[in-house]
């Protein structure tokens, strides 16, 4: 098949990559790598050398609400700060050198879904903001899971949307 002819097909079958909950029943559950606020630096290492897939520790509030979300790029500039290029943003530097909770190192503008979603919308957005992970939340806000960019290659790849 020729790359147009696939690149026709693609799009046709683009219109009906379904909705995150079919990638979730996909990739089943996984504990999901995740911390409260109050949490420790030494609790986020701990949490990120226990998982298995991500970069990514979401932070939750006291009732357990999405709040926000630590990087490994985050957390790699909080503990080897001293080897940070000299004409990097000191304000910033000095943020990380000082911070001491999940709260101090998160950010809170990250990207997240629902289970009804649109997996075309949600794959749109997750290339247009540069984030491989996205945690998949409840009407309450609590994450019920998270998709990864390998999450949604698998699926497409394995339901015969994408072509291999």
């Amino acid at each position: 098949m020729s790359n147009s002819n696939r690149a026709k097909e693609y799009s046709a079958k683009n219109e009906t990559l379904g909705n995150v909950g079919d990638v979730l029943a996909f990739i089943g559950h996984r504990p999901l790598p995740v911390v409260r606020e109050s949490a420790s630096i030494e609790e986020i290492v701990n949490c990120f050398t226990q998982s298995t897939y991500s970069r990514v520790i979401y932070v939750v509030d006291e009732n357990g609400a999405l709040a926000g979300a630590v990087t490994q790029e985050e957390l790699v500039k909080h503990l080897f700060i001293h080897y940070h290029d000299e004409y990097l943003d000191k304000r910033s530097l000095l943020s990380q050198a000082v911070s001491e909770t999940a709260a101090d190192l998160m950010h809170n503008e990250r990207l997240h879904c629902t289970a009804s979603d649109e997996l075309a919308a949600l794959l749109t957005d997750m290339i247009s903001f540069h984030q491989d992970e996205v945690p998949v939340v409840d009407s309450t806000n609590r994450i019920i899971n998270d998709i990864t960019m390998m999450d949604i290659i698998r699926y497409c790849a394995s339901s015969g949307i994408v072509p291999v």
